[in-house]
Parts: C-alpha cells; sequence; structure tokens
C-alpha cells in the first residue's frame, strides 16, 4: 500500500462499454459469509493463498527503477505497449481507470478498497487475460480499476503510474527483491537463497479477503506481526492497536506530529519518531523511524504494522508462499541513518500543476522561513512542479545538513528552506 510515511525533506531516496466476455463461475462474488469467516481466521494462518504456482527451467530477472523507495516496472496488460506499475506487496492488482478504458476489460463485481487512513473507495473487479513483467506472465489475474490519488500516480515528466502490481505475484513465484542491484528475480517456489536469515511467513488479511505477505519482528521489546510493504517508502508504520497495546515501549527521541499525505487510505495525521532496535531474527538495526496514526486511523490490514523500503533494502529479500517462509540477506555496508534531516515541510500533490503543503514542523527550516499549511508550491530547486513527482522533492531534499531548498508558492513568494536535523 503506497504510503508517503517519511516527511518530505527527510533522506527518503535509497543510493492504477466493456466488451461482452462470458463469466466462470470462479469470478462470481463469494457467497454471503465467506469474507466475514476468512476475517475470522488467526492472524497468522497455515494456508497457501490461493494461486498456481510457476516452476520455471530458470530464474527471470527483471530490472526496476527506485523512485523515493517505490520499486517501478514495465508491465503490459493484454498486450498493450509497456507502462510503469509499482510493484506493491501491500496491496492487490489495480490498474487505474485510464488504463481500464485502453484495456476495456469487462467487470466482475464491485468491491470496497482502502489502506491505512480514512478514505474506503468502492471499485470496480475485472478480469483480464494477462499481465505481463518482462518475460514473467500472470495469466486471467483479477484487477480492481481504482481512482489513486495523484500524489501516488504523478510522476512528474515522466509517465504517471498505469496501477500497481500487487501481493498476487507472490503466489506464482519465489519473489527476490534486490534494492541495492535493483532487480527484481522471479524463482520457482521453493527457492532458498544461501546466507540468508530464515523467517516464518504469516499471511495477514485485508478487508478485500486477500494475504500479503508478514513476518514476526520486535520493536523496543515488544513483538508483533508486520506486513513485509514494498509500497511503503518509509521504515516502520505500527497499526493503532499496537500503539495502544504496547505503552511501554517508548521513542528514544522527539515524537513529531503531522498531517501526512498518506497512500490509498488518504491524508491522516501521524506520529513520527526514533525507536531504539528493531529485530528481524539475528538481525538488529538501530535507530528504525516509526510511524503510528495519531487519531485511530483505520489500518486496513490484519497485522500490527508494516516494514517498508528503509528496513527491507537494508537485505536482499526472498519471499516464497510456497515454503512459507521469507529470507533476509543482510546488504554488506548498509545501515539506518542515525540522525534524519529535512527541510520539515509535508506536501501533498492533489493535481499535476503544484504541490500543497499540508503541514509545516515545528522549528524547521519551513517554519522558520515562514511557509504555511495550505500553501501551493510551485517551483522546487528552480525546476517547475509539474515536472517533479513527490519523490523528486525528496531527493532534492536529501543534502548534507545546513543547506537549503529553494521553493516559489503560487502567490510569487520565494523561501529557501534551511535542511537540518529533524530527529533525534
Amino acid at each position: 500500500m503506497p504510503e508517503e510515511n517519511s516527511p518530505p525533506g527527510a533522506s527518503d531516496e535509497l543510493s492504477p462499454p466493456p466488451a461482452s466476455k462470458p463469466i466462470s463461475p470462479e469470478d462470481m462474488p463469494p457467497p454471503p459469509g465467506a469474507l466475514e469467516r476468512e476475517l475470522s481466521m488467526p492472524r497468522v494462518s497455515k494456508a497457501v493463498p490461493s494461486d498456481t504456482p510457476t516452476t520455471l527451467s530458470s530464474p527471470i530477472e527483471i530490472p526496476f527503477t527506485l523512485e523515493g523507495g517505490h520499486i517501478i516496472v514495465e508491465a503490459s496488460i493484454d498486450g498493450s505497449a509497456p507502462m510503469p506499475f509499482m510493484f506493491d506487496t501491500g496491496a492487490i492488482n489495480i490498474m487505474t481507470p485510464e488504463t481500464a478504458r485502453r484495456i476495456n476489460a469487462p467487470a466482475v463485481r464491485t468491491a470496497r478498497m482502502g489502506g491505512i487512513g480514512p478514505q474506503v473507495s468502492q471499485v470496480q473487479i475485472v478480469k483480464v487475460d494477462s499481465i505481463t513483467i518482462g518475460p514473467a506472465l500472470l495469466d486471467h489475474p483479477l484487477v480492481a480499476v481504482a481512482e489513486l490519488r495523484n500524489i501516488i500516480v504523478d510522476r512528474g515528466a515522466r509517465p504517471r503510474l498505469a496501477g500497481l502490481i500487487g501481493a498476487n505475484l507472490l503466489a506464482r513465484y519465489a519473489v527476490t527483491v534486490d534494492y541495492q542491484h535493483r532487480t527484481l528475480t522471479l524463482n520457482s517456489p521453493g527457492f532458498q537463497p544461501q546466507a540468508a536469515i530464515a523467517l516464518p511467513l504469516g499471511y495477514a488479511i485485508s478487508a478485500d479477503g486477500l494475504t500479503h505477505p508478514s513476518i514476526k519482528a520486535e520493536l523496543d521489546g515488544a513483538t508483533g506481526q508486520f506486513v513485509l510493504d514494498t509500497g511503503s517508502n518509509g521504515e516502520v508504520f505500527l497499526s493503532d492497536a499496537f500503539a495502544h497495546a504496547h505503552p511501554s515501549f517508548a521513542a528514544s527521541s522527539k515524537v513529531l506530529s503531522f498531517l501526512s499525505p498518506g497512500g490509498i487510505g488518504g491524508p491522516l495525521t501521524v506520529q513520527f519518531a526514533l525507536a531504539k532496535h528493531l529485530r528481524l531474527g539475528t538481525a538488529t538495526l538501530s535507530p528504525p523511524a516509526f510511524n503510528r496514526p495519531a487519531n485511530g486511523a483505520r489500518f486496513g490490514l490484519d497485522a500490527d504494522g508494516l516494514l517498508g523500503a528503509v528496513i527491507l533494502s537494508q537485505f536482499i529479500v526472498t519471499i516464497d508462499y510456497q515454503s512459507g517462509h521469507a529470507y533476509f540477506e543482510p546488504v554488506a555496508g548498509r545501515t539506518l541513518p542515525p540522525v534524519l534531516h529535512g527541510t520539515g515541510m509535508i506536501l501533498d500533490k492533489p493535481d499535476h500543476e503544484a504541490f500543497e503543503v499540508l503541514d509545516v514542523l515545528p522549528g524547521s527550516g519551513a517554519e522558520r522561513a515562514g511557509l504555511r499549511p495550505g500553501e501551493r508550491v510551485v517551483e522546487v530547486a528552480g525546476r517547475p512542479a509539474r515536472d517533479l513527482s513527490a519523490a523528486d522533492v525528496g531527493h532534492l531534499s536529501a543534502f548534507p545538513a545546513h543547506t537549503s531548498l529553494a521553493i516559489r508558492t503560487s502567490d510569487q513568494r520565494r523561501l529557501d528552506l534551511a535542511i537540518g536535523q529533524i530527529l533525534p
């Protein structure tokens, strides 16, 4: 589930009339009560998500680009020209209405979809013949047609995202994510990498009834089940229930509260801080930055939290649904930043032409420069907002401390925002 979990300006760059086709019985909605029964299952399901595993004669390597921690791959639907999609293990397969109009796929049913935050949308579920990602094939997948928020799909001067490739891919292959070399490798189910920490997989259930990969992790002595979420560009996001169940776990730094742009679920107020340590099996990461909802926001997954791209990029990660394990191979030299820097401006991008200031962190360079919530930013570092994505602004803000970022607002105010220490 795509989330903008880090304050923009922090260092978050890592170095989605129909043709008539017959509808088969398996495409029909589940019987009444089926979803409720599934949601009543234990949080860590022992059942492997139902799909058809694919045995390969050799691994398939798919290059990707990394934009603000988000994995972008080129994919084709029903033979279309390749289009950019985000690979998001915390989401389902989604395509935007613009993409759906090109594909002209028949609707199977409607459903409700949401993420972290207050927004829940009604979407159409369509069935397409195939999604191809390089030489890899997903045959007859179900895809949601959803109006994704502009901050998710807007890539500035680059083509807009066509949608999301979700956790459905994991039911077909053992998938290895290598952030350092920018590759997804699809392996036959049962693949076991060498020299990796093997952790049992749980399958967190979302409100749409689909399963997403999760592992057990410990944050400052509090243990929970955390979804492996490549669609989150931050470090750790906690559910409101987990945060309230473990009041003894304390941040080792100051706590910032601000309005975040969020992702599919829309803007929400979060608290942002540094914890002391995060343990994944025998691996310890310190100090992890975490977000938690400040107002009991809907979480959207039956889990205790999410582990985002900053955490996952510390490892070469393999997720194998068929064996029921996730494998973590530590990347030599990778560490979490002990100090987080930024300008302190929290941005949304409601349209292509400008960013909107959602919030300004107290004591930050943005506050000292007089930037105010509600202002529109039309230029960043001399470049028009229409040419920039949220990831681009994060990259431009990731300079060493005590440098600055020049912006221009819609009322022609020119401000120089100092880039300073945000945490601790």
